[in-house]
């Protein structure tokens, strides 16, 4: 993957196809979750649409990076079997963050990923998001 070129899909542009395509809402439900217009919401869609059909079709890569996001709730991804489920409301420096490793509810693996910490690692304060916590 290293090897190829890539294409940037921010993270607004990933949730807008998220909530469109994979979770099939319709635009206007969707700009709601998004807190954006209704036509904002359709120009991110298109905008995303655009950059995924030109990584399938060239053989690209593509990276999800910047754009504004907050996490309501944690979510988990198990390294072992790959499930996704969604976890506790996150409260990023209250002293809620989980204080035992989680399991995975479909195979019991403990090898489990938390992606709200992974993504702010990796993440930082770069671009023009400013971490999870950007919106509360």
């Amino acid at each position: 993957m290293r090897q190829l070129e890539q294409i940037s899909l921010e993270l607004d542009e990933y949730e807008a196809i998220r909530l469109v395509d994979h979770e099939k809402m319709d635009l206007e439900t969707a700009a709601t979750h998004l807190k954006v217009s209704r036509a904002t919401c359709a120009r991110i869609v298109d905008s995303a649409h655009g950059k995924v059909a030109e990584a399938l079709t060239e053989g690209k890569a593509i990276l999800i990076d910047g754009g504004v996001f907050s996490f309501v709730h944690n979510r988990y991804r198990c390294g072992n079997c790959g499930h996704l489920w969604p976890g506790r409301r996150r409260e990023i420096g209250s002293g809620m963050e989980a204080d035992r490793t989680p399991v995975c509810p479909s195979c019991e693996s403990d090898d489990v990923l938390e992606l709200g910490d992974y993504l702010y690692q990796q993440r930082g304060n770069r671009g023009r998001g400013r971490g999870p916590a950007h919106g509360r």
